[in-house]
């Protein structure tokens, strides 16, 4: 499937999410350094496990901005459907997941360091809380598998029908 488009203004969109995701994460260590939160005391475990929780998102989007990157540039040659661009958007996928498991990871983490009283009903209000405050990406990460598998069978029937003389 040949296309006719510039990949170029995809390109720009992508380069400033990447910068505003950049910059959520710098005013994230800003906000923290303003409120006074430290090291030392009672809550220490818990700031280092949220600002370690921030640097590992903010890694986790930029690595994904990187693939989203890759797959934009894989149709500059006008050809969509190929081998290159379904390991870009498989690499997509895994990188949601990613996102997902760190957030119910840190949470369950910072929830049992800070709560001991009834521990089954705090991680379970925690992981529904991080379920429905994350529903775009768990919807994003669904849409993105459909879009992966179909994706794989057109490659399939594109490989098996340059076979064909």
């Amino acid at each position: 499937m040949k296309i006719k488009s510039s990949p170029l203004p995809l390109k720009i969109a992508i380069l400033i999410s990447t910068l505003i995701g950049v910059l959520a994460v710098i005013m994230t260590f800003i906000q923290i350094s303003k409120l006074g939160i430290t090291f030392s005391g009672d809550n220490s475990p818990m700031v280092g496990a949220m600002l370690v929780q921030y640097i590992i998102l903010g890694i986790l989007y930029l690595v994904m901005a990187f693939f989203l990157y890759k797959l934009v540039g894989g149709t500059s040659n006008r050809e969509i459907i190929c081998r290159k661009n379904l390991v870009s958007l498989k690499r997509i996928l895994s990188v949601l997941v990613a996102l997902i498991l760190t957030k119910i990871i840190f949470s369950l983490i910072i929830t049992s360091d800070v709560l001991g009283v009834n521990l089954r009903l705090t991680i379970f209000n925690k992981l529904m809380t991080i379920v429905c405050s994350s529903w775009e990406l768990l919807m994003s990460s669904l849409v993105i598998y459909v879009l992966a598998a179909v994706f794989e069978r057109a490659v399939i029937l594109k490989e098996e029908e340059a076979l064909t003389i």
